[in-house]
C-alpha cells in the first residue's frame, strides 16, 4: 500500500493547524485563530503578547487589542502584520514566520466564489514561478477526487497510528515543529521504505519516539561504546534498521485497528 500522499513530498506541512471550518474566512479571521494557537502552544498570555508590543513601542496594542485581534475583530494591514511578527517573536521567545502563522488548511476567502488555502498565501506573495500558478489555479478551485482521496486516506492511517500506540504522540504546534526540525536524511529514506508521507511518518515518530527517527538514533548511538569511523557507521546503519523494524511493527499494528 503506497500511503504516500498525492504530491509525494516527504514534509507535508499542509496536515497542521487549529480546527477548520466548511466556510472560507476572513484573512483577519485565519490570523488571528493561528495567532492564539501559537500564543497557547507556548503558555503564553495575552497580557505578555501587550507587554511585548509596548517594548517596541506599541502602546496601543493592549491586552483588549490582542484578544480583539485573535477573535478575528481587528483588520490586520501589511505594516500589522510585520509589527505582529516581531511582537510574537519577543512574546514567545523564538521566531515565529508568516507560514507558520498560516500553517492552516483553513480557505480564506477573496470574494464571494474564490477561496484560497491559508499556507498557500507565502508561496504566492514570493514566488511567481509557474508552479506558483498551478497552485493558484488549484486553490481557487475544489480539490481534485485523487487529492481528497490521498488526504483521506493519509488521515485514516495516522488515526491507526494513533490507536495502534495506544493514543501516544504530542500536539502542540511547538512540539510537533521540533520533530519537523529533527528530520534528516535518515527519516527520508525511512519515509520511503514505509511508504508514508509527512503526515503519518511525523506522527508515527510522535508516537513511537516523540521525536524524529534521526533524533532517535542518535540518542542510542550516544549511548553505543566509541570505536572508530567505521564502527560508528555501522552502529548507525544498525539502529537505522531495528528503528525501522519497530516503525514496521507499530504499522502492522495500524493495519489491523
Amino acid at each position: 500500500m503506497d500511503r504516500r500522499g498525492s504530491s509525494g513530498d516527504f514534509v507535508d506541512r499542509r496536515w497542521y493547524g487549529p480546527a477548520v471550518t466548511e466556510e472560507p474566512q476572513p484573512l483577519r479571521a485565519v490570523l488571528g485563530s493561528r495567532v492564539r494557537a501559537v500564543r497557547e502552544a507556548e503558555g503564553v498570555r495575552q497580557q505578555d503578547l501587550s507587554d511585548a508590543a509596548r517594548a517596541l513601542g506599541l502602546t496601543t496594542w493592549t491586552r483588549t487589542r490582542i484578544a480583539a485581534l485573535e477573535r478575528g475583530d481587528k483588520a490586520i494591514s501589511a505594516e500589522d502584520l510585520i509589527r505582529l511578527l516581531a511582537v510574537l517573536q519577543i512574546g514567545v521567545k523564538r521566531a515565529v514566520t508568516i507560514d507558520e502563522l498560516l500553517d492552516s488548511d483553513q480557505r480564506i476567502a477573496l470574494s464571494d466564489t474564490a477561496s484560497v488555502a491559508a499556507r498557500e498565501v507565502p508561496s504566492l506573495l514570493s514566488d511567481g514561478d509557474a508552479a506558483t500558478r498551478v497552485r493558484v489555479a488549484e486553490a481557487v478551485g475544489e480539490l481534485s477526487p485523487e487529492v481528497r482521496r490521498a488526504r483521506q486516506e493519509s488521515a485514516a492511517m495516522v488515526h491507526r497510528i494513533r490507536r495502534a500506540g495506544g493514543g501516544k504522540g504530542l500536539r502542540t504546534h511547538g512540539e510537533i515543529n521540533k520533530i519537523r526540525a529533527g528530520l534528516g536524511e535518515a527519516d527520508e529514506r525511512a519515509a520511503r521504505e514505509l511508504e508514508l508521507d509527512g503526515y503519518p511518518f511525523v506522527e508515527l515518530c510522535l508516537v513511537l519516539w516523540g521525536r524524529s527517527l534521526s533524533a532517535e538514533r542518535d540518542a542510542r548511538l550516544g549511548d553505543a561504546p566509541v570505536g572508530g569511523a567505521a564502527r560508528r557507521a555501522a552502529l548507525r546503519g544498525r539502529i537505522t534498521r531495528e528503528l525501522i523494524v519497530e516503525a514496521r511493527e507499530l504499522l502492522a499494528r495500524a493495519e489491523e485497528v
